[in-house]
């Protein structure tokens, strides 16, 4: 609701992007990293260089049960749209 448009399981060359927001016309894909999932910290490093070429900024949220307040959220989409990074990661474990 907060940044309009919101897609879900973007195709991005083989991979799928769990969500990308646009904001200040950013392109973020937001990633949520379960641990079952996330094991291979390599091939996660290679998929965020290969998504990031194609002109995306990457925000990865690394959890176990638990998501991020919505704050949390906002405040890191807000940083990578306003600024030169192009990763960011949030720890919830």
């Amino acid at each position: 609701k907060i940044y309009g448009k919101c897609e879900l399981n973007l195709p991005c060359g083989l991979n799928f992007l769990d969500c990308v927001v646009e904001y200040k016309n950013v392109k973020i894909d937001v990633e949520y990293d379960c641990w079952y999932w996330h094991q291979d910290e390599q091939r996660d490093r290679r998929r965020d260089e290969f998504v990031k070429s194609k002109g995306y900024k990457v925000l990865r949220i690394v959890g176990s049960r638990e998501i991020p307040e919505k704050s949390v959220i906002i405040n890191a989409i807000e940083n990578l749209a306003n600024s030169s990074k192009r990763f960011l990661k949030i720890s919830m474990v």
